[in-house]
């Protein structure tokens, strides 16, 4: 496969035939290709976007046949993604067009228009999705678009593939051929297709801004919530079980070689400070992972996302582009990957949101635990609500509003359906998330934190903080013990954790207002080194430069316009 397909298996046998699947977005593509290859795809889930590459890998139902399943295809849209799902074709013997059995005239119409001419080139058969979701009439409509396309065409449940349908559909693909040329009145016969009235009365619901907002909040408020309650009790127990005990028993050792003591149990070290912080931040990875993976699953985040498009368009982003921008708030890294489904003309305000408003797993987690520590957890949503606020003003002062083609954009595509979660997504999504976490961020923080306590045993960090004492305490009112934490969050967020150290009586030094003020520098002076080098990659790395100096602009502007303002409360009060 060419460079536009991502490999997911070693070199395959030239004689090996090639399945391309091609649909809408949400059209079941990627549960197709596990069903089909037992291989998970990726990051993707039932949410419009999510698939951002191509990924093939050998069919374990189908012998001698190889899935490529790609990204789906926008009305009128110019994305990477779409782009990209076109350019697979030129890879395929055999196409195999995905539509859904709740909109089955919308996906097909979609993928008649996107292709055009170069339709009666492919060989091709129909699958048709979720027959679980099937309402009277669809089989004899099916039927009919069978016989206009001249192609088989097969109805399957995508996330329960068997013995049974499996077959069908080997048998479909065995007879695929050139579909016949149709004209505007065998196109417009698409429409008469049945509709399935709950998900259109459920969509309009969801539709309602209040109900909308709530949904977003709960998603959001609910794991964090209970990550604190979890942590809150588990705290005391660490404190008294472990940290107290350990550090009694290493302290003979620690004063023989005082630096391997302040590297394991100092005011930085690996075991006290990484285990409170990670006692306070894992909790609201796996909760929050737990939380996005059930609305994910149920499919309810294109329905919100559609829903907020009128308020979207004032910042210069769409409804559409509010998906990544929501799936930054797991990872920032994720969601520059998922921006290539956003109109090319949105991309890059798109990712300028996420870089600066959209407050990932980790850096949530350690805003949870700072403010925890310093007894202040309810500056934890104001913080939260701070951050992308000033994310949206800074995307609409570098942008403006939206051109009116993304809105176009959103309400022709086919929207995504809604469906009762499963436990092997769930278990998937979550598991992924934690792995994440476990075997990415935590080995990054131990990092942190051995060269944290190394520099503080040399000097070097209260030096540091004496050469930004002028500038932290003159601009912005803050100590100079905080900009170590300042610093280490350029590398990453969680890197703010620093606060932490001494059991978090450092961060509980600070008054309210210093405390907001820091928390709020750390989480939006830069994105962190993973998404800058990301956007990068994306982007290219004179638009990834672009994006990192504007926001430390912005966030330096609106640090200090928060320091003059706590300052004249301070003296009204």
């Amino acid at each position: 496969m060419r460079g536009h397909v991502k490999a997911t298996t070693s070199a395959q046998p030239a004689n090996r035939s090639v399945l391309v699947l091609l649909g809408a977005e949400s059209s079941g593509k990627s549960a197709l290709f596990r069903g089909f290859t037992g291989q998970a795809a990726g990051d993707e889930s039932n949410f419009r976007g999510s698939t951002v590459v191509c990924r093939n890998h050998v069919a374990s139902l189908f012998p001698g046949v190889q899935i490529v399943d790609t990204p789906g295809l926008q009305a009128g849209n110019d994305s990477v993604t779409t782009r990209l799902a076109l350019a697979a074709l030129d890879e395929g013997d055999v196409v195999g067009l995905v539509i859904r059995a709740t909109s089955p005239a919308d996906d097909l119409k979609l993928l008649v228009a996107t292709l055009g001419s170069r339709l009666q080139q492919l060989r091709t058969f129909v699958i048709c999705t979720f027959a679980d979701h099937a309402t009277d009439g669809l089989n004899e409509w099916l039927h009919g678009a069978k016989v206009v396309l001249g192609v088989p065409v097969s109805l399957v449940d995508a996330r329960r593939i068997g013995p049974t349908n499996a077959a069908s559909l080997q048998e479909a693909m065995a007879s695929a051929n050139r579909p016949q040329p149709l004209n505007e009145s065998e196109i417009r016969a698409f429409d008469h297709a049945p509709k399935r009235h709950f998900q259109e009365r459920l969509r309009r619901k969801l539709a309602f801004p209040p109900i909308t907002f709530a949904l977003i909040a709960l998603t959001f408020l609910l794991p964090v919530y209970a990550a604190y309650c979890l942590a809150e009790v588990l705290s005391p127990v660490l404190d008294e079980s472990i940290l107290t005990p350990l550090k009694t028993a290493l302290a003979p050792w620690s004063q023989r070689h005082d630096w391997l003591g302040a590297v394991f149990i100092g005011d930085y070290g690996i075991l006290t400070l990484g285990a409170y912080s990670f006692l306070w931040a894992f909790p609201v990875v796996l909760f929050l992972g737990v939380a996005m993976a059930l609305t994910d699953e149920i499919g309810i985040r294109d329905h919100l996302c559609r829903s907020l498009d009128p308020f979207m368009r004032r910042f210069g982003l769409s409804g559409r582009d509010l998906g990544p921008v929501l799936g930054g708030f797991g990872c920032n890294v994720v969601a520059v990957l998922q921006s290539r489904s956003c109109a090319r003309e949105n991309r890059s305000a798109c990712v300028t949101l996420v870089a600066f408003g959209s407050s990932c797993s980790y850096q949530l987690g350690a805003n949870l635990s700072v403010f925890s520590a310093a007894g202040k957890p309810y500056l934890f949503l104001p913080m939260v609500a701070s951050v992308f606020f000033s994310g949206l003003l800074h995307t609409y002062w570098r942008r403006g509003r939206a051109r009116p083609a993304a809105h176009r954009i959103v309400l022709a595509s086919p929207p995504t359906l809604l469906q009762w979660p499963t436990f092997r997504g769930m278990w998937w999504r979550v598991k992924t998330v934690c792995r994440q976490f476990l075997f990415s961020a935590m080995p990054v923080f131990v990092v942190l934190c051995l060269i944290s306590a190394l520099m503080a045993h040399a000097g070097i960090l209260d030096r540091l903080s004496a050469l930004s004492a002028p500038v932290l305490q003159t601009l912005f009112g803050l100590p100079a013990d905080v900009a170590p934490a300042l610093l280490f969050s350029v590398v990453r967020k969680d890197g703010l954790l620093l606060l932490n150290h001494s059991q978090g009586s450092a961060a509980a030094a600070l008054t309210t207002g210093s405390l907001f003020l820091t928390v709020f520098m750390a989480s939006t002076l830069t994105p962190c080194l993973v998404t800058m080098a990301t956007v990068g990659k994306e982007l290219g790395f004179a638009t990834a430069l672009r994006i990192t100096w504007q926001q430390l602009a912005t966030a330096l502007l609106a640090s200090l316009s928060i320091s003059l303002l706590l300052r004249a409360l301070v003296y009204l009060v």
